[in-house]
């Protein structure tokens, strides 16, 4: 595997992923990120067994191919360097080069690592600012009693007639509700899923949102 990225580019990206990187994982190689160098394009991934994360940028890929490295090694070096971004997989190591700076980092095998999640098609798109700040809104009325994982969820219900997503958290003494008009939505009749709160507000950012699927 061998690539170029834009710094820029590259450190948004890694800290993006590593969102979802657990505190303590319960195996090493779930405190990796994936890099997947394609055609022209770098695919980096996090994965908890729960949450996943994933994302893509632009990049100049002379050799394709995957490699496993620390998610919080990569993060602090990515954000520390400039310019352009030079990587190399060679044999156990990840070389990563930025003008003088040169970083060696141990790879994790990634035979251990696990399958990531089909995201499945798309249902339709929303604004990422309004879906940031919707997000953020029901998130103040959300539960946090383990014993009621119910109430620490986040309802979204599709209205099939309006057009619209709507949602909704409640901790039986506060209840939020927000309504977003879908774009390109394809969904047939009403829907309704609850997705984990916690995982829907720490993972929300103000950029172009592509909604999961419910």
């Amino acid at each position: 595997m061998q690539f170029t990225a834009d710094q820029t580019d590259l450190a948004a990206a890694v800290s993006y992923a590593a969102h979802s990187l657990p505190a303590k994982p319960p195996v090493p190689v779930l405190a990796g990120l994936l890099l997947d160098a394609g055609d022209d394009t770098l695919r980096i991934s996090a994965f908890d067994y729960e949450t996943s994360s994933d994302t893509t940028i632009a990049a100049g890929v002379m050799d394709t191919g995957r490699a496993l490295v620390s998610g919080r090694l990569l993060t602090d070096i990515a954000s520390r360097i400039r310019g352009a971004v030079r990587v190399e997989l060679t044999g156990p190591r990840l070389v990563l080069t930025a003008g003088s700076a040169r970083f060696t980092l141990p790879t994790l095998p990634l035979e251990d690592y696990p399958a990531l999640p089909d995201a499945g098609a798309a249902s339709g798109t929303l604004p990422g600012p309004a879906f940031t700040e919707a997000v953020t809104q029901v998130a103040s009325a959300l539960g946090h009693d383990d014993a009621l994982p119910v109430l620490s969820g986040i309802s979204l219900h599709h209205d099939h007639g309006a057009g619209t997503l709507t949602f909704t958290a409640t901790d039986r003494y506060r209840y939020a509700v927000r309504t977003l008009q879908w774009k390109r939505c394809d969904l047939t009749g009403d829907r309704t899923t609850l997705a984990p709160g916690k995982a829907s507000w720490t993972r929300s950012r103000p950029s172009p949102a592509t909604a999961p699927s419910t």
